[in-house]
């Protein structure tokens, strides 16, 4: 299993036990690109869907935003492969 597995599980388990640099490289494993935004907040984007929008205060975000990003990442993944399965399923009623 590697590190970053590691870490998914563990924020998978209970987002709260992670701090916000350990979500961050969840984050951006997932095609989210970092821009920076004015104060304390840092935006999250990608191309196709909602940014996700954290404060960030003492290296850290509260509880709250760790759950919200657990929700908009499995969220996403769980869409993502609904997507990949129809995909798929198509090509096998083509090839029937």
């Amino acid at each position: 299993m590697t590190s970053y597995e590691k870490l998914l599980l563990k924020f998978i388990e209970n987002p709260q036990t992670l701090k916000f640099k350990d979500i961050e490289k969840i984050i951006l494993k997932n095609w989210y690109e970092k821009t920076e935004w004015k104060w304390s907040h840092t935006v999250y984007k990608k191309d196709w869907e909602l940014p996700i929008i954290v404060a960030i205060h003492n290296n850290d975000c509260k509880n709250p935003y760790k759950k919200s990003i657990k929700k908009i990442l499995f969220n996403n993944l769980e869409i993502w492969n609904k997507k990949q399965d129809k995909k798929k399923n198509e090509k096998k009623n083509e090839k029937s």
